[in-house]
């Protein structure tokens, strides 16, 4: 495959246990399917385009 520019821009710990992260997946936006199996009804499988994520998580 080729690289799709999965970046982590920021990550930081605001408290004990407690992390904050932001995250942008496919950065530069490239179209692009997995091959679908037997069990699939299409070929292909269309994936996602440029997607963001903020992510609070907590350790207890």
């Amino acid at each position: 495959g080729y690289w799709l520019g999965n970046v982590t821009l920021s990550a930081m710990r605001l408290a004990p246990g407690l992390e904050l992260s932001s995250s942008i997946y496919n950065l530069f936006d490239r179209r692009y399917a997995d091959p679908g199996a037997a069990e699939h009804a299409q070929d292909a499988i269309v994936q996602n385009g440029r997607t963001y994520r903020i992510k609070l998580a907590y350790a207890f």
